[in-house]
């Protein structure tokens, strides 16, 4: 964690570039969900989606980068790839645990509702 790796593909500094641009917005759509708006949701979704997509595709470049690696020793690009993994990994552990929170408040909300609307029946 505390190892820095160096990135020499443009293609993947771009892309990693890209990655950090999207976790930033996905952090600020976050930070402003409305549990009665499904629009804010979507918008979370689209945006971890091109975060994922960021990182498969630097993971991708790398994996090429090793297959054409002639010189030298690909070690710091497993490496790399490795890096790149475990924030995939992190980024979908945090999605996974943010909509688990949406759909739990939802599904409360959903159930208050209804005992209300039960009692109001019953009287």
């Amino acid at each position: 964690r505390d190892q820095k790796v160096i990135v020499n593909s443009e293609k993947v500094r771009l892309l990693l570039s890209s990655a950090d641009t999207y976790s930033k917005e996905v952090a600020a759509i976050a930070s402003q969900f409305d549990d009665s708006s499904m629009s804010g949701l979507n918008k979370f979704i689209d945006m971890y989606d091109k975060v994922f997509i960021a990182y498969n595709d630097a993971i991708s470049q790398v994996r090429q980068d090793i297959a054409h690696e002639k010189e030298g020793d690909p070690a710091m690009l497993h490496l790399l790839v490795n890096c790149l993994k475990y924030q995939l990994y992190e980024h979908t552990l945090r999605r996974n645990k943010i909509l688990t929170q949406v759909h739990t408040i939802r599904f409360e909300n959903r159930e208050t509702k209804q005992k209300k609307e039960q009692g109001k029946q019953t009287t």
